[in-house]
Protein backbone atom coordinates (compact mmCIF):
# COMPACT_ATOMS: atom_id res chain seq x y z
CA UNK A 1 0.00 0.00 0.00
CA UNK A 2 1.40 3.38 -0.98
CA UNK A 3 0.83 6.73 0.57
CA UNK A 4 0.34 7.82 4.13
CA UNK A 5 -0.52 5.34 6.84
CA UNK A 6 -3.24 6.11 9.29
CA UNK A 7 -2.45 7.82 12.57
CA UNK A 8 -3.00 6.01 15.85
CA UNK A 9 -6.46 6.27 17.39
CA UNK A 10 -5.45 8.94 19.88
CA UNK A 11 -3.89 11.10 17.16
CA UNK A 12 -0.65 11.47 19.11
CA UNK A 13 1.66 10.80 16.16
CA UNK A 14 1.99 12.45 12.80
CA UNK A 15 1.19 10.38 9.72
CA UNK A 16 4.08 8.30 8.42
CA UNK A 17 4.85 7.59 4.76
CA UNK A 18 4.49 3.90 4.06
CA UNK A 19 6.11 3.83 0.61
CA UNK A 20 9.71 4.03 1.85
CA UNK A 21 11.61 0.99 2.98
CA UNK A 22 13.51 1.48 6.23
CA UNK A 23 17.26 1.71 5.68
CA UNK A 24 17.01 2.31 1.95
CA UNK A 25 19.10 5.48 2.07
CA UNK A 26 21.83 3.65 3.99
CA UNK A 27 21.83 0.94 1.31
CA UNK A 28 22.27 3.57 -1.40
CA UNK A 29 25.03 5.26 0.61
CA UNK A 30 26.74 1.89 1.05
CA UNK A 31 26.60 1.18 -2.67
CA UNK A 32 27.99 4.62 -3.47
CA UNK A 33 30.78 4.22 -0.92
CA UNK A 34 31.69 0.79 -2.32
CA UNK A 35 31.66 2.12 -5.88
CA UNK A 36 33.84 5.07 -4.91
CA UNK A 37 36.31 2.89 -3.00
CA UNK A 38 36.46 0.45 -5.90
CA UNK A 39 37.15 3.27 -8.36
CA UNK A 40 39.90 4.75 -6.17
CA UNK A 41 41.54 1.32 -5.77
CA UNK A 42 41.35 0.64 -9.51
CA UNK A 43 42.89 4.02 -10.38
CA UNK A 44 45.61 3.64 -7.73
CA UNK A 45 46.45 0.15 -9.02
CA UNK A 46 46.61 1.47 -12.57
CA UNK A 47 48.98 4.30 -11.56
CA UNK A 48 51.19 1.94 -9.51
CA UNK A 49 51.32 -0.53 -12.41
CA UNK A 50 52.27 2.15 -14.94
CA UNK A 51 54.96 3.64 -12.70
CA UNK A 52 56.22 0.32 -11.31
CA UNK A 53 56.67 -1.28 -14.71
CA UNK A 54 57.87 1.99 -16.28
CA UNK A 55 55.36 1.66 -19.10
CA UNK A 56 55.91 4.45 -21.65
CA UNK A 57 53.19 7.08 -21.67
CA UNK A 58 52.51 6.60 -25.37
CA UNK A 59 51.54 2.97 -24.67
CA UNK A 60 49.54 3.39 -21.48
CA UNK A 61 49.36 6.69 -19.64
CA UNK A 62 48.59 6.63 -15.95
CA UNK A 63 45.44 8.20 -14.57
CA UNK A 64 47.47 11.15 -13.27
CA UNK A 65 48.72 11.93 -16.79
CA UNK A 66 45.17 11.63 -18.14
CA UNK A 67 43.92 13.97 -15.41
CA UNK A 68 46.66 16.51 -16.21
CA UNK A 69 45.80 16.48 -19.92
CA UNK A 70 42.08 16.69 -19.10
CA UNK A 71 42.67 19.74 -16.94
CA UNK A 72 45.09 21.36 -19.38
CA UNK A 73 42.94 20.74 -22.44
CA UNK A 74 39.53 21.12 -20.79
CA UNK A 75 38.34 23.76 -23.26
CA UNK A 76 39.31 21.62 -26.24
CA UNK A 77 37.63 18.53 -24.76
CA UNK A 78 34.50 20.49 -23.84
CA UNK A 79 34.18 21.99 -27.33
CA UNK A 80 34.52 18.61 -29.04
CA UNK A 81 32.15 17.03 -26.49
CA UNK A 82 29.56 19.70 -27.33
CA UNK A 83 29.82 18.81 -31.02
CA UNK A 84 29.32 15.13 -30.20
CA UNK A 85 26.30 15.89 -27.97
CA UNK A 86 24.76 18.02 -30.75
CA UNK A 87 25.08 15.10 -33.17
CA UNK A 88 23.47 12.73 -30.65
CA UNK A 89 20.56 15.07 -29.89
CA UNK A 90 20.00 15.77 -33.59
CA UNK A 91 19.89 12.02 -34.26
CA UNK A 92 17.33 11.48 -31.51
CA UNK A 93 15.19 14.40 -32.71
CA UNK A 94 15.24 13.14 -36.30
CA UNK A 95 14.41 9.63 -35.12
CA UNK A 96 11.49 10.88 -33.04
CA UNK A 97 10.24 13.01 -35.93
CA UNK A 98 10.08 10.00 -38.24
CA UNK A 99 7.71 8.23 -35.85
CA UNK A 100 5.53 11.26 -35.09
CA UNK A 101 2.55 10.24 -37.25
CA UNK A 102 2.36 6.84 -35.58
CA UNK A 103 2.58 8.45 -32.14
CA UNK A 104 -0.50 10.57 -32.87
CA UNK A 105 -2.52 7.46 -33.73
CA UNK A 106 -1.63 5.47 -30.63
CA UNK A 107 -1.21 8.28 -28.11
CA UNK A 108 -4.47 7.73 -26.24
CA UNK A 109 -4.07 4.04 -25.37
CA UNK A 110 -0.76 2.49 -26.33
CA UNK A 111 1.64 5.28 -25.46
CA UNK A 112 0.99 5.60 -21.73
CA UNK A 113 1.44 1.87 -21.24
CA UNK A 114 4.48 1.66 -23.46
CA UNK A 115 6.39 4.51 -21.79
CA UNK A 116 8.36 2.26 -19.39
CA UNK A 117 9.53 0.19 -22.36
CA UNK A 118 10.25 3.31 -24.40
CA UNK A 119 12.44 4.71 -21.64
CA UNK A 120 14.22 1.36 -21.26
CA UNK A 121 14.96 1.47 -24.97
CA UNK A 122 16.20 5.05 -24.70
CA UNK A 123 18.50 4.10 -21.82
CA UNK A 124 19.98 1.34 -23.97
CA UNK A 125 20.15 3.50 -27.10
CA UNK A 126 21.78 6.53 -25.48
CA UNK A 127 25.23 4.96 -24.95
CA UNK A 128 25.01 3.28 -28.35
CA UNK A 129 24.19 6.61 -29.99
CA UNK A 130 27.42 7.96 -28.54
CA UNK A 131 29.28 5.06 -30.12
CA UNK A 132 27.57 5.85 -33.42
CA UNK A 133 28.44 9.54 -33.22
CA UNK A 134 32.09 8.83 -32.38
CA UNK A 135 32.42 6.25 -35.17
CA UNK A 136 30.86 8.78 -37.57
CA UNK A 137 33.44 11.32 -36.44
CA UNK A 138 36.18 8.75 -37.01
CA UNK A 139 35.13 8.18 -40.60
CA UNK A 140 34.01 11.57 -41.85
CA UNK A 141 34.13 14.16 -39.11
CA UNK A 142 36.33 17.19 -38.80
CA UNK A 143 35.15 17.97 -35.27
CA UNK A 144 34.01 16.09 -32.19
CA UNK A 145 35.59 13.69 -29.74
CA UNK A 146 36.06 10.96 -32.36
CA UNK A 147 38.04 13.32 -34.55
CA UNK A 148 40.02 14.50 -31.52
CA UNK A 149 40.99 10.88 -30.81
CA UNK A 150 42.18 10.48 -34.41
CA UNK A 151 44.23 13.68 -34.25
CA UNK A 152 45.71 12.71 -30.89
CA UNK A 153 46.60 9.22 -32.14
CA UNK A 154 48.33 10.65 -35.20
CA UNK A 155 50.43 12.76 -32.82
CA UNK A 156 51.00 9.78 -30.47
CA UNK A 157 49.38 11.81 -27.69
CA UNK A 158 48.02 8.89 -25.67
CA UNK A 159 47.05 10.97 -22.62
CA UNK A 160 44.79 13.11 -24.84
CA UNK A 161 43.27 9.94 -26.29
CA UNK A 162 42.48 8.71 -22.78
CA UNK A 163 41.19 12.17 -21.80
CA UNK A 164 38.87 12.04 -24.81
CA UNK A 165 37.67 8.60 -23.74
CA UNK A 166 37.01 9.95 -20.25
CA UNK A 167 35.06 12.83 -21.81
CA UNK A 168 33.03 10.35 -23.87
CA UNK A 169 32.29 8.38 -20.70
CA UNK A 170 31.23 11.53 -18.84
CA UNK A 171 28.94 12.53 -21.73
CA UNK A 172 27.44 9.02 -21.76
CA UNK A 173 26.81 9.08 -18.02
CA UNK A 174 25.27 12.56 -18.15
CA UNK A 175 22.97 11.68 -21.04
CA UNK A 176 21.97 8.38 -19.41
CA UNK A 177 21.25 10.26 -16.18
CA UNK A 178 19.17 12.81 -18.08
CA UNK A 179 17.06 10.04 -19.63
CA UNK A 180 16.69 8.39 -16.22
CA UNK A 181 15.65 11.69 -14.59
CA UNK A 182 13.14 12.33 -17.38
CA UNK A 183 11.77 8.82 -16.87
CA UNK A 184 11.28 9.43 -13.14
CA UNK A 185 9.55 12.72 -13.96
CA UNK A 186 7.27 11.39 -16.72
CA UNK A 187 6.34 7.98 -15.30
CA UNK A 188 6.67 8.06 -11.52
CA UNK A 189 3.93 5.45 -11.39
CA UNK A 190 6.12 2.85 -13.05
CA UNK A 191 6.39 -0.41 -11.14
CA UNK A 192 10.17 -0.33 -11.08
CA UNK A 193 10.13 2.85 -8.97
CA UNK A 194 7.49 1.55 -6.58
CA UNK A 195 9.74 -1.37 -5.69
CA UNK A 196 12.87 0.82 -5.54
Amino acid sequence: MRGITETPGDGSRAPVRADREPGRSSQVAGRLAFGGAYTVCALASWEILVRGLAIPEYLLPGPWAVLNVSAGRFGLLAWHALVTVQEIVLGFVLGAGLGAALAVVVSLIALPHSLPFLFDGMKIAMPLSIVGAVVGEFTSGSRGLGNLILVASSQVNTPLIFASLVAITVVALLLFGAVQALERLVIPWSVQYRKG
